[in-house]
């Protein structure tokens, strides 16, 4: 897994940036898609992938392990759809 330091390595290497701009770049991306998210507008980061909080029912589910049925409150969770140029990258 690549972590951020890995990640501001590799992006100020590829775009000719200084370590600490592109950190800062990757500091403001994060915050921005974050209050985004929150505010419940979908961000679409390029030919990469597109974020969007839904929402999720409230459900009963069952514990796997006592087989003893839990509600699960509903909840806001983030989806991400790969854009189809990185799955035929990967594939």
């Amino acid at each position: 897994m690549i972590n951020k330091k890995d990640l501001v390595t590799r992006v100020a290497l590829q775009g000719g940036f200084t370590k600490g701009a592109t950190e800062q770049f990757i500091d403001a991306l994060s915050t921005v898609v974050a209050t985004a998210l929150v505010e419940g507008e979908a961000v679409k980061i390029g030919s990469i992938v597109t974020l969007e909080a839904v929402d999720v029912a409230e459900a009963i589910k069952k514990n796997p392990k006592t087989q003893e049925e839990v509600t699960v409150d509903a909840h806001r969770k983030v989806k991400a759809k790969v854009s189809q140029t990185i799955k035929d990258l990967v594939r």
